[in-house]
């Protein structure tokens, strides 16, 4: 997952490997911290 924040890209990596199950955001998105974005199987 790629989050943008204060106009920089920061990729964050899953802790195991794994499926997307569910999106929960769209694209673009504002987001409050603690927000789920995905979730995985």
């Amino acid at each position: 997952v790629v989050v943008e924040a204060m106009k920089m890209e920061n990729e964050i990596g899953a802790p195991r490997a794994g499926r997307v199950a569910a999106v929960h955001v769209e694209a673009g998105r504002a987001v409050e911290a603690g927000t789920t974005l995905v979730v995985l199987e």
